[in-house]
């Protein structure tokens, strides 16, 4: 399985974003500087498909020095259920530059399927899970098993990043944390994870905190 490491830029409220909706930006220039370092280091970037259809996202980290062999090892996996990414999308423009992997339920779309193909994407099939939803663990061990991924770094939602916790799925966290105070808002990073009693908490250990400008980085396992 490759190791997972959620990374999470919030209010320190726990808020992703406004009321609206509006997430830019919560935290620093600064901040956002070293998730481009993260994605470099990672070289596996997961995310959900809302956050692609809202942001309209390349997920390519920003660096004039990068190589053509660092793209031929860098990976982007798109978690897609019914298959809704846009053909004229920023990552699907841009699956000449790196690899795009998507995991979808969704396989009687057969002239969507074919087109994405023909773009270079690769489309990947799984039966859905007992919820009906794509089974993470086993996307995970195709990417290890058939594309020698040995490390993800998750940048989505509070969807897909809630899910990848109810399996036990996120190794480490890295929280980029903006001291802003949003309030009511129904984007907090983990609004799908639930529990009815504080002794199951999930119990993560602290590793390394410190500022990066006016925010505060934890990581943690």
């Amino acid at each position: 399985m490759p190791f997972v490491c959620a990374k999470i830029a919030s209010s320190i409220d726990g808020k992703i974003a406004d009321i609206n909706g509006k997430s830019r930006w919560i935290t620093s220039e600064r901040s956002r500087r070293t998730v481009q370092d993260l994605r470099r280091e990672y070289r596996c970037i997961a995310t959900g498909i809302n956050t692609v259809l809202y942001d309209d996202c390349t997920l390519i980290p920003r660096s004039v020095s990068l190589s053509d062999d660092f793209f031929n090892k860098y990976h982007r996996v798109i978690f897609d259920s019914s298959l809704k990414i846009g053909i004229d999308s920023n990552i699907v423009n841009t699956a000449n530059m790196s690899k795009v992997i998507i995991f979808t339920l969704n396989k009687k779309n057969k002239k969507k399927i074919s087109l994405l193909r023909e773009q270079g994407l690769d489309i990947i099939y799984i039966d859905p899970d007992k919820r009906g939803k794509i089974p993470l663990r086993t996307a995970l061990k195709i990417l290890y098993d058939d594309y020698e991924i040995v490390s993800v770094l998750i940048e989505s939602g509070n969807r897909l990043l809630s899910s990848f916790l109810k399996e036990g799925l996120i190794d480490k966290f890295i929280f980029h944390i903006a001291p802003k105070i949003i309030g009511k808002s129904p984007y907090g990073f983990l609004d799908d994870y639930e529990i009815d009693d504080l002794s199951k908490a999930f119990n993560i250990e602290f590793d390394k905190i410190k500022k990066i400008g006016p925010d505060i980085s934890i990581s943690a396992y």
